[in-house]
């Protein structure tokens, strides 16, 4: 990736920390790459960075989105062991309390 010369003549007249070079997980954190050691990490200079990290933005989001259930599958009552499901306590889905054997409620 090729920077313009006002970009480079920015970063050659005001130096910042970060500008030239990042540290880059070979094996990203999102793809089980966060608990590696030192041979894990690289440098790249700051627009490699970038487009790696662009590139890998790109494969989550494709992972994600051939993988991706809707939230409602996750809102269903759970089925019980003999595959029935357990019906909603109360008309508006309130769960009624409980007595417990000592006549309190819980």
């Amino acid at each position: 990736m090729k920077l313009s010369i006002k970009v480079l003549n920015t970063i050659v007249k005001t130096p910042k920390e970060g500008q030239f070079w990042q540290a880059d997980h070979i094996n990203p954190v999102a793809e089980g790459g966060g608990e590696c050691g030192l041979e894990n990490y690289r440098t790249l200079c700051v627009p490699c960075h970038r487009d790696v990290t662009r590139q890998l933005m790109s494969r989550l989001k494709k992972q994600n989105t051939t993988k991706s259930k809707s939230i409602t599958s996750f809102l269903k009552p759970k089925e019980g062991t003999d595959g029935s499901v357990k019906p909603k306590e109360g008309t508006d889905g309130s769960v009624k309390p409980k007595e417990g054997t000592d006549g309190r409620v819980t």
